[in-house]
């Protein structure tokens, strides 16, 4: 007999509920949020964990027919610019290195049985994303399903883009995932995908992310108390950038049965400290931030005007 199959899904929480403002962190972290975020270790904090897993090969690299993952993730960006077309708005642009993120994302969710937006070492989207010098803010939808027979058998799928729209229409009937993959900021997007044939786990993740400034390469690893210079310059028409630094201790590692029970993410990282911005020329802008003394991850948030002639900030 077939068991009845499991089909979840979660949202990552945004951290402001107005679309139009396009948020960035910046630590080698941008977020829209372009967040960068900066290691302040010292002789005795012990550095968190590396939050990277190999990955099994893509497509040919499986062992079993019909699997092949770039082709479903093609698929699935096609659906995704096909819902968004339909609703009025602009396709978005498939992210290299936020579809990374989400696989290994995907693959350790498949793996552990599990589905959060945290991974095992206790990082959020945010930071798996910096972690891979990724410079925008992450908004995060991730999917699970499984199918198996009573004796726990997994029932081989069939059709793979059949399963690939199940999970966008589960996401599209969701209130919140609609909301995310039908917000008009959005530029681009990352698709992870991972099925684990002997148990039939099946993972999606979409990692979505707007690109309104271009950060100039920095360190990510500073000395507790050090400045550190960032110049960046907006793009996509956006306009009057404002920089909030924001702190966080170290994460901490989750174990299985935590993960399984995390619900909505947002960062837990705090504003501390309101940061002058300069104008350069050639449209640039720079800013020296001084960090503070605790060891943990700083955030400098990077917010920007995009089609509004003026937005108000609250801190």
């Amino acid at each position: 007999m077939i068991k009845n199959s499991l089909e979840k899904i979660r949202l990552f929480t945004l951290l402001t509920g107005i679309s139009l403002i396009v948020l960035y962190f910046v630590s080698m972290y941008i977020i829209i949020p372009l967040k960068k975020m900066i290691y302040a270790p010292t002789a005795n904090v012990v550095k968190p964990p590396n939050s990277q897993i190999v990955i099994p090969a893509a497509s040919t690299g499986y062992p079993y027919s019909g699997y092949n993952e770039t082709e479903l993730q093609e698929y699935f960006l096609k659906l995704i610019n096909q819902d968004r077309r339909q609703n009025g708005l602009s396709e978005v642009a498939s992210d290299d290195l936020a579809a990374q993120i989400g696989q290994a994302q995907a693959y350790e969710m498949a793996k552990f049985n599990y589905l959060s937006h945290w991974n095992q070492p206790g990082y959020g989207p945010d930071i798996r994303y910096s972690n891979s010098a990724g410079t925008e803010w992450v908004q995060e939808n991730v999917y699970s399903y499984w199918q198996r027979m009573d004796n726990g058998t997994p029932i081989p799928v069939q059709d793979w883009k059949a399963e690939i729209d199940r999970a966008q229409k589960a996401l599209m009937n969701s209130p919140g995932h609609r909301a995310n993959i039908l917000n008009p900021d959005h530029t681009h997007v990352g698709i992870g995908l991972a099925y684990i044939p002997e148990t039939g786990e099946f993972r999606v993740t979409q990692e979505f992310i707007n690109r309104y400034v271009i950060l100039d390469k920095m360190s990510n690893r500073m000395a507790p108390g050090s400045k550190i210079q960032i110049k960046f310059r907006l793009t996509n028409g956006a306009t009057d950038p404002v920089i909030n630094l924001a702190y966080e201790p170290f994460p901490q590692s989750l174990s299985l049965d935590q993960l399984r029970a995390t619900s909505t993410y947002s960062s837990p990282a705090q504003n501390v400290n309101y940061i002058n911005i300069g104008n350069l020329s050639g449209g640039d802008f720079q800013a020296n931030v001084p960090l503070g003394d605790n060891p943990g991850l700083y955030h400098i948030r990077i917010w920007v005007t995009y089609r509004l002639t003026s937005i108000r900030i609250t801190h």
